[in-house]
């Protein structure tokens, strides 16, 4: 094994400086649903520039993105979102997790 697979990787590393720091009690959605947690503060830093509320809130195992004034493109990444977000769900109920020893690891 090489140094860099030793090390973990950090996907946003080249734009970390750009993105807003968003306080944690402004948009933190629970610990149930610390899964869904990016797609949300994904949606505020997009729409950090307009004036219109936009809402997120986990609604049946899925992510509710309340959007009704904002600009299209706005709407569309919150319809993204929830279409995203509704479809790991629905993976993940189609086939549950599942605990399985191989070779000694769980």
């Amino acid at each position: 094994m090489g140094d860099d697979e030793e090390k973990p990787v950090d996907p946003l590393a080249s734009i970390r400086h750009m993105l807003l720091n968003i306080e944690s009690e402004d948009s933190w959605l629970g610990e149930n649903y610390r899964g869904w947690q990016s797609f949300a503060n994904a949606i505020k830093v997009a729409s950090a520039d307009y004036d219109c509320e936009i809402v997120c809130r986990p609604e049946q195992g899925f992510l509710r993105v309340d959007c009704f004034f904002a600009p299209p493109h706005i709407k569309t990444l919150g319809y993204a979102i929830e279409a995203a977000t509704s479809h790991i769900f629905q993976r993940c109920g189609e086939y549950p997790a599942e605990k399985a020893v191989v070779d000694g690891w769980v």
